[in-house]
């Protein structure tokens, strides 16, 4: 996959889908972002970096003009205020369980809207799932293209190589949730109510709609013919 001059990795060309990943000094953390096209000329950033270079901005101009904003979950918003400044008349999504969190947290952020507003604005080769059973709102998104469908998933599954921390590294060992491309069993505590409603879910999301990529909030990207089965079997071992 090529890269724009300043880090996002073009996923696909022709339906403008790119990911980047970024740095934050929690913990500290790395974590991914997603440009998705719209298909009129708009763009949804989905996990928008926390404190964006002009460049990490810039690079995205080819691809349309940033329309729509999204939090992934009720966690991941300290980008949203950055970029609605750079891109006042972007509107601002999030799951349904995180809207009001999020406007508590963010000052000068209105409640965002929710994701079924957003559907309005979708293509039809663009799906964005508000998942039940989850504390802060999780959303799965999944985009068909020419080349295969990409998923970018909730944070059940990582691809962190290396933990932050010694702490964090200890938990991982612990809970069996890293290294490496794995469930992330200490984030799911923290994200789910039902854990077996939840595995349900997103297996039967991952048999209707098999990626071909998949974008983890947090990691690496992972791509190949056996993404669906390799997700579907760390699924099941959950």
């Amino acid at each position: 996959m090529d890269k724009t001059e300043h880090g996002w990795t073009v996923i696909d060309e022709t339906a403008s889908v790119l990911a980047k990943a970024y740095y934050f000094s929690a913990l500290p953390g790395e974590a991914n972002s997603l440009a998705v096209g719209l298909g009129d000329g708009g763009l949804m950033v989905v996990g928008p970096e926390i404190d964006p270079s002009d460049g990490v901005v810039s690079d995205l101009a080819p691809y349309g003009s940033v329309t729509a904003l999204v939090a992934p979950n009720g966690f991941h918003f300290r980008g949203l205020k950055p970029w609605q400044q750079r891109f006042p008349s972007a509107r601002v999504f999030a799951p349904e369980v995180g809207r009001a969190r999020i406007s508590k947290k963010v000052d000068g952020l209105a409640e965002p809207e929710s994701i079924g507003s957003l559907r309005d604005l979708l293509p039809a080769h663009v799906s964005v799932l508000d998942m039940p059973n989850t504390k802060a709102g999780e959303l799965m998104i999944f985009i068909q293209t020419d080349s295969g469908r990409v998923f970018y998933g909730s944070h059940l599954i990582t691809n962190l190589e290396k933990a932050p921390n010694p702490i964090v590294k200890l938990l991982w060992r612990i809970s069996r949730s890293g290294p490496g491309f794995s469930v992330n069993r200490l984030a799911a505590m923290a994200s789910f109510n039902d854990r077996k409603a939840v595995r349900a879910y997103v297996l039967d999301q991952l048999r209707e709609r098999p990626p071909a990529v998949f974008v983890p909030p947090h990691g690496d990207l992972v791509e190949g013919a056996d993404v669906a089965d390799r997700l579907t079997r760390l699924v099941e071992g959950w």
